[in-house]
């Protein structure tokens, strides 16, 4: 059996591995954050924003977030959990992009629509 090998660098910035970022330990806590940015789509589709894009502010955030937690494993030299990070950089950009198109009560209330071929039998 062949594995497939990669060679290391020839020197290392940062004392930083795998083992040690929490967000590339248990990547689910990476991916529910992006389950979010998918609903901040459907946001868009349901109340067509006029000034921001729930879909685009909630990707930069996510950006934001993940680039936060990076910075703070570079700067302490230990593992980070992303969802302290990631979560409130998701859900504050929600609200202040609500608040920036004047739908905070439509975000806040929100409910995706119910499937419509799911009901037929």
């Amino acid at each position: 059996m062949h594995q497939l090998q990669t060679p290391s660098p020839p020197f290392q910035t940062s004392p930083i591995t795998s083992e040690t970022l929490s967000c590339h330990k248990q990547p689910r806590k990476v991916v529910i954050p992006g389950l979010f940015v998918r609903f901040a789509s459907k946001i868009d589709e349901a109340l067509q924003p006029q000034n921001l894009s729930y879909f685009s502010v909630a990707t930069a955030a996510y950006a934001v977030g993940l680039l936060t937690c990076f910075g703070v494993n570079e700067i302490t030299h230990a593992g980070q959990p992303a969802l302290l990070y990631l979560d409130p950089s998701l859900v504050g950009s929600a609200l202040a992009c609500a608040v920036a198109n004047d739908q905070l009560e439509e975000v806040w209330n929100f409910r995706e629509a119910e499937e419509e071929a799911g009901k037929e039998e």
